[in-house]
């Protein structure tokens, strides 16, 4: 009985992991590929700046 039990909440803590690897891998993706998309929207802001106090 507390072998199963045991196998069980073995099999939850795997799931566990691996949902939470995921979202790390999602979260990871989001911010690599999103830098760039940042960078240019400061580019932009920065020579509206310029322009403007021109």
């Amino acid at each position: 009985m507390f072998a199963k039990l045991y196998v069980r909440l073995q099999s939850a803590r795997a799931e566990l992991d691996e949902k939470a690897l995921l979202i790390a891998l999602f979260v990871i993706a989001a911010i690599v590929g999103l830098s760039p998309l940042g960078q240019a929207i400061a580019a932009k802001f920065q020579q509206l700046a310029t322009t403007l106090g021109s």
